[in-house]
């Protein structure tokens, strides 16, 4: 279970979704107050991701390479 509470109004960047049979996980990216949101067959968690800021722009910067707001991440 996650737990974190940042005085921050997270605004969506990002969001993934991964597929497997019946099952889907969903991931949702705010970069402005660095909070990312899972949601498991309809449980969310909301987590921050501090650690791996800069893993995740790269991340998205590759995935989105067309995307001008990402791109000056």
């Amino acid at each position: 279970v996650f737990s974190s509470f940042k005085r921050c109004d997270p605004t969506p960047q990002v969001a993934l979704r991964h597929v497997r049979g019946d099952e889907t996980v969903d991931v949702i990216l705010s970069f402005n107050c660095d909070i990312w949101q899972f949601d498991f067959c309809g449980k969310a968690s909301i987590e921050d991701f501090d650690p791996v800021r800069p893993q995740l722009i790269e991340l998205v910067k590759t995935l989105f390479p067309q995307d001008p707001v990402l791109q000056e991440l």
